[in-house]
């Protein structure tokens, strides 16, 4: 008896030495995991800001550049029905000035961007695989089955996120949802020393999810061709040149040529 009593000390002892080093290892993440949000929020609100410039001083002459690409290729088209190559070049131009219009119209707020945007909206066909996640989710997670109130607000709040996910379409959203459900550390319950390990080794893996997520996000602001455009003009910058101003100037050269062209075919057209 005396032994087993020692036994289970010395096993308490064990794991109370274990949480405490969890302990520790969960606050140097969290730390690095708060660190880490504030500087990609950070970036992406300087990115924003960024764009906000791009899309005034270059983005509307981009779009304008880019339609009147379009009415030159389709007119050549007109002038060559047959030809499948011209044919091609007319079909990408259109496509071409219909996004840049579609961007900078957003851009700006009017009608036919907004339009267009809820135009998009307006088409909501989940895939069967989201259906069933959202159905999954929804068995497992509905508030109605909650223990407790601290459960219920859990519950609750996982909902949400999963209707917005399920409205969006996003799959990768909604299994991230049921995954976080299933490693929940709220769903382990007692005071005990086995489930306060438990709950800390889980919060441990939430941590480490999300500081996976946000390396992902941080690659792919990188090699985002925004961010790319940034870096060059904080770079000419340096070196006294303003380099929006410039692609801003060129692009209105081209769009005076790309004018000139297009009422040279139109007169071309309208001889007898």
């Amino acid at each position: 008896m005396m032994g087993s009593s020692h036994s289970i000390v010395f096993s308490e002892s064990i794991l109370d030495h274990e949480i405490e080093i969890k302990r520790a290892e969960l606050e140097t993440l969290e730390n690095e995991l708060f660190q880490k949000e504030l500087d990609l929020a950070t970036l992406k609100g300087e990115l924003a800001a960024f764009d906000r410039k791009y899309m005034r001083v270059v983005g509307g002459l981009q779009a304008e550049l880019d339609e009147l690409d379009a009415q030159v290729a389709e007119i050549l088209f007109i002038h060559n029905p047959g030809d499948q190559v011209i044919a091609e070049d007319a079909h990408q131009a259109r496509f071409f000035a219909q996004e840049s219009a579609r961007v900078a119209g957003e851009w700006k707020g009017d009608v036919k961007g907004r339009k267009h945007a809820a135009k998009r909206k307006e088409i909501f066909q989940p895939s069967l695989n989201i259906k069933q996640y959202y159905r999954e989710i929804a068995k497992r997670i509905h508030p109605d089955l909650a223990t407790d109130e601290g459960e219920r607000l859990l519950r609750t709040r996982l909902m949400i996120e999963a209707n917005l996910a399920f409205q969006d379409g996003d799959e990768a959203r909604l299994r991230s949802i049921l995954k976080h459900w299933e490693n929940s550390p709220e769903k382990v319950k007692g005071e005990d020393a086995q489930s306060k390990l438990m709950r800390l080794n889980l919060r441990i893996a939430h941590v480490c999810d999300r500081l996976s997520v946000i390396e992902d996000e941080h690659r792919q602001i990188l090699v985002s061709d925004i961010y790319q455009i940034r870096i060059e003009v904080e770079h000419a910058e340096l070196l006294g040149v303003d380099l929006l101003r410039a692609m801003a100037e060129r692009l209105m050269n081209k769009i005076v040529s790309c004018k000139a062209r297009l009422r040279d075919l139109v007169f071309v057209e309208h001889l007898p």
